[in-house]
């Protein structure tokens, strides 16, 4: 049973008539930190990624936007408004017949959505177990329509693999990034009202793969390090994006990745032990890019995190929620639009397995952060504790020297906002 119910929720709608209201792009890229987009310029040799970089020059770039460190879990946390703790995802959703999958009963977006929306989530779920409903993204999603894959492609390959439309599963044998973008202009060009899309990509997940050579620049053949082959999964992700823009130029339109760069392509200056599944900047420092009507352009440095695209897109389509109880997520309608509004003080993350509600867990790991400071706990591990400004790179841990009385206050700051989201295991 789900411990955590949203048990009640009005939606009231705004003043805005149903034909005024602005249509929503989500695009999720899987295994993409920040390394890996040239907007970012934080690594010598990102990769090509120019229509992002365009989308980049005319919309608002959060500098500091966390995910969770890995994919499924920052999917419910994306969804449903709430930490992992929450939702009992905490970890990567494997194919094991026992496996957890997020259970009926939350609120998700697609639910507030329905008041005025049609909607749809195209490409890779990863939120259901293999004993669940095939038409999960529907049943307990609450999206109008589903066309992908149920979970990653390892096992498969982007060039044969099983394709679940709305539950029903047959083989394909189209490019999976070329098939999503398609599957993604088909239900837009069928919707004559305001609708919301989530373009979920496989890409750049492994399996590694050269893509069609059409989709890419890269003079690579399937022995390449894994770091090019990324990137050229990147750039054909980046090309088929295009098409997207092309049909999307009066809507909001949302770029994130779901989690860090994957270790196996990770290059320094960036550190492979930093990357995807840790509690670093690597693993949890994830691109957002966010454009639109009245967006401001330009960077933005304030925390947020993947967790905030709830209360985010349910403001930018004109609706209000009340909830009952505690939603974790945070709207950045304040750095798009300025509107006034409180900004976060810290932002939070977690892992955690097993999956699901058990009393005890066998591994937990959490990390907070202000606007300088970073604070990570491991179970049955000492607490670190980084300087970001000075040591973006997180090799230096403060606690194994003697703080300053600065120091000591932020840490405790740092301990008490911790233990006051989740006391942990």
């Amino acid at each position: 049973m789900v411990r955590w119910l949203l048990i009640f929720m009005g939606i009231a709608c705004s003043t805005a008539e149903a034909g005024q209201r602005p249509n929503i792009l989500l695009i999720l890229a899987d295994d993409l930190g920040v390394d890996r987009v040239g907007a970012y310029a934080e690594h010598p040799t990102p990769g090509r990624t120019p229509n992002i970089d365009a989308l980049a020059r005319r919309g608002a770039l959060f500098r500091n936007a966390w995910s969770q460190p890995s994919c499924s879990p920052t999917r419910a946390s994306l969804l449903t408004g709430l930490y992992p703790f929450r939702t009992g995802i905490g970890k990567a959703i494997t194919g094991q017949p026992s496996e957890y999958g997020l259970e009926p009963g939350f609120i998700m977006l697609p639910h507030v959505l329905a008041a005025a929306y049609s909607t749809a989530i195209v490409g890779k779920w990863h939120l259901s177990s293999v004993a669940q409903d095939p038409d999960h993204p529907r049943q307990v999603g609450g999206f109008d329509h589903h066309a992908g894959s149920l979970r990653n492609l390892n096992g498969e390959s982007y060039f044969d693999w099983v394709k679940h439309i709305d539950g029903v599963p047959s083989d394909t044998t189209t490019y999976a990034t070329t098939d999503t973008v398609d599957s993604a202009l088909r239900f837009i060009e069928r919707e004559s009202g305001p609708w919301f899309v989530c373009v979920a990509f496989n890409a750049p997940h492994t399996p590694g793969h050269v893509p069609p050579e059409e989709l890419h620049t890269f003079d690579i053949d399937d022995d390449a390090p894994d770091h090019l082959l990324m990137q050229a999964m990147t750039q054909a992700m980046d090309t088929e994006i295009g098409r997207l823009l092309a049909v999307a130029e009066d809507a909001y339109v949302i770029f994130a990745g779901d989690n860090g760069t994957d270790p196996s392509a990770t290059t320094l200056p960036f550190l492979s032990e930093h990357s995807k599944g840790t509690m670093f900047e690597g693993g949890v420092n994830v691109p957002l890019i966010i454009t639109g009507p009245g967006v401001r352009t330009g960077e933005v440095d304030a925390l947020v995190g993947t967790i905030d695209l709830y209360a985010t897109i349910i403001e930018l389509a004109g609706l209000e929620s009340t909830v009952t109880h505690e939603v974790d997520s945070v709207s950045m309608l304040p750095y798009l639009l300025g509107y006034e509004g409180e900004p976060r003080e810290y932002v939070y993350t977690e892992k955690f397995l097993p999956n699901g509600f058990p009393s005890i867990y066998s591994h937990y790991l959490q990390a907070v952060r202000d606007g300088r400071h970073k604070l990570i706990r491991i179970q049955g591990q000492s607490d670190r504790f980084y300087d970001l400004a000075d040591d973006p790179f997180e090799e230096t841990n403060l606690l194994e020297a003697p703080l300053t009385g600065a120091q000591v206050a932020v840490l405790e700051r740092l301990r008490h906002e911790m233990d006051s989201i989740q006391p942990g295991p």
